[in-house]
C-alpha cells in the first residue's frame, strides 16, 4: 500500500468525514503495513495481464497493474497476498480475482 493507494482517506479527512484521530490511526496503519510490502517491477507480462484486467473490470491502469502484480506474487510465497486498499473499484477488483481484502 503506497502513498497513493492511502488517497481516499486522505480525502476523507479533507472532506471532514474522517476525524484527526482516524486520520492518525490510518496513517500509522498505512506506516506498519508499507514495511511487510512487495513490490514487482512491470514487465511486458505483467502489462498484458493488466491490459485483460482493465477489460473484465471498471478499473484504470495503475489499478489494473496492482492486481497483475500480486496475481504475478511469487508461487510458493510463504503468505497469500492480501489488498490492503481504501480504493472501493481495487477492493471490489481484486475480491473478483480470489484475494482477500483490507481496508475496503
Amino acid at each position: 500500500m503506497s502513498g497513493v493507494d492511502a488517497r481516499p482517506a486522505f480525502w476523507l479527512f479533507r472532506d471532514g468525514q474522517l476525524g484527526a484521530d482516524e486520520m492518525h490511526i490510518a496513517s500509522r496503519r498505512r506506516h506498519d503495513i508499507s514495511r511487510h510490502r512487495i513490490e514487482v517491477e512491470p514487465h511486458e507480462a505483467l502489462r498484458d495481464m493488466a491490459q485483460a484486467l482493465v477489460l473484465r473490470h471498471p478499473i484504470r491502469a495503475a489499478v489494473a497493474l496492482q492486481i497483475a502484480a500480486a496475481i504475478t506474487y511469487p508461487e510458493g510465497a510463504a503468505i497469500a497476498p492480501e489488498f490492503v486498499t481504501f480504493d472501493q473499484r481495487l477492493g471490489a477488483a481484486a475480491q473478483q480475482e480470489g484475494f482477500r481484502t483490507r481496508g475496503v
